[in-house]
């Protein structure tokens, strides 16, 4: 067994094991979901399937990622997206549980959630008017705080950054 770093990210070496690394790739996995009960959270994707973080994401395109979609090819859920601040975040990567359909912030899947969050807000008001300018310094700190959270805590891909 080796736990060469060279091979802990070759997700499409998965695809080359031989019958041996596979049994063995499968005996792990047994292992995790059966005795161990890990829950499933998500599939690895290629960083080369998940979209830039700088091209720009208009309010349309974040809309139709609400997770009610199509499910891109590697991916275990449809993408959902949130604006916050000048970023837009995939949070289908380990937030379905919090973005799902039904869920508790659901409300803001599909949409530029930065004046809702900076006002800690669920108020329908607040989750469709996306203009920040009126915020105070408090409320810009608590927006700046919530997209730390999700880039540094929750480590939601950057997937672009919002239309002007």
């Amino acid at each position: 067994m080796s736990f060469d770093e060279a091979h802990l990210d070759d997700i499409a070496g998965c695809k080359t094991l031989n019958f041996g690394e596979k049994n063995e790739l499968d005996g792990w996995i047994e292992k995790f979901t059966y005795f161990r009960c890990y829950p499933v959270l998500g599939k690895l994707i290629p960083a080369d399937k998940i979209p830039s973080s700088d091209r720009i994401v208009s309010k349309e395109e974040i809309a139709k990622n609400d997770g009610l979609g199509e499910i891109p090819e590697g991916y275990a859920t449809p993408p959902i997206y949130i604006g916050a601040g000048s970023k837009v975040f995939d949070v289908s990567f380990g937030g379905v549980t919090f973005y799902g359909k039904d869920c508790s912030y659901n409300r803001f899947a599909g949409k530029n959630a930065s004046r809702a969050l900076a006002k800690m807000s669920f108020d329908p008001a607040d989750t469709e008017n996306t203009d920040t300018s009126d915020l105070t310094d408090k409320e810009k700190k608590v927006l700046d705080d919530w997209v730390k959270t999700f880039e540094e805590r929750k480590g939601y891909p950057i997937v672009g950054v919002q239309e002007k």
